[in-house]
Order: C-alpha cells, then sequence, then structure tokens
C-alpha cells in the first residue's frame, strides 16, 4: 500500500473522529482547524506513524487545506449527491467523499486516481453499498470538474 494511500485514511479517520467533537456552527472552521492535529497526532500514533513520516506530513498538508474549504465541499457533495444530504450520508461515506471532492476540485490530483483509492478505501471502512455511492458521487463531480472550479 503506498504512503498516499496510509495518509487517504489517515485523513479519513481524522475527518471521522472530528465529526464527534461538539462544535459551534457559526465558529466551526476554526474549532476544526485548532483540533485537527491534535486527532491527526492521536490517531497517528494509535496506527504506529511518526509524525516525521511522508505519510503524517501528506495527511497533516491535506487536512489544513481541506477543512478550510469544507463549507464550500459539502455544497458541492450536497448538489451532486442527488437525493441526499451531508445530513443523511453515512459520517464514513461523507469523510471519503470530502477528501475526494477536495483532491479533486482543489488539490489537483487526477481525478480517476482519486476516485479509485476512494472506492477502495470505502471496501476498507464502509458497508458494501457504499462504494457505489461514493463512486456515483465522485463520478458527477468529476464529469462536472470544470464548471465546479468556474463558480
Amino acid at each position: 500500500m503506498s504512503f498516499r494511500r496510509k495518509s487517504r485514511e489517515l485523513v479519513v479517520q481524522t475527518l471521522y473522529a472530528l465529526g464527534y467533537e461538539e462544535n459551534d456552527d457559526y465558529l466551526q472552521e476554526l474549532e476544526l482547524i485548532n483540533k485537527y492535529e491534535e486527532k491527526l497526532l492521536l490517531i497517528a500514533e494509535d496506527r504506529r506513524i511518526d509524525e516525521k513520516s511522508q505519510i503524517y506530513t501528506f495527511a497533516h498538508d491535506l487536512l489544513k487545506d481541506l477543512i478550510i474549504a469544507m463549507n464550500k465541499i459539502d455544497h458541492i457533495i450536497n448538489e451532486y449527491s442527488i437525493g441526499w444530504s451531508t445530513e443523511r450520508i453515512a459520517k464514513v461515506d461523507l469523510c471519503i467523499m470530502r477528501l475526494a471532492v477536495f483532491e479533486i476540485i482543489f488539490y489537483g490530483t487526477p481525478a480517476p486516481v482519486v476516485i479509485n483509492e476512494s472506492v477502495e478505501i470505502s471496501k476498507k471502512f464502509c458497508s458494501e453499498t457504499s462504494a457505489p455511492f461514493i463512486n456515483a458521487v465522485l463520478d458527477a463531480v468529476f464529469q462536472n470538474q470544470e464548471k465546479i472550479s468556474k463558480d
């Protein structure tokens, strides 16, 4: 397994853990920025990942920028997950999609790579029905990538 896959798994686990923190909706972004490093470090230590490793550094870089863009990412997910909203989507599925949308739209990772990684991560952490759902939403985002980037 590549260091990037391990980093992505670490990001998903950290986002999931942050989802259970009590946050003031008005200050959510600021509170998440203040809390993510501590959660990331705890999860990395639990998985025996050194904070000086490539895995940790890549995960940290992704999380730092993802959290700042989270409201835009959730808006995109809500738009392309027809019939579903971020409030109804399973939390782990949502974390995987947040990371994937961030990488496709804001980070510039090639969409086919991101979609494949997301499906593989979902097979590890989610239910059997998650992979097709995640794939469909991310494919819709990919198909509309130019339109989304202009907004």
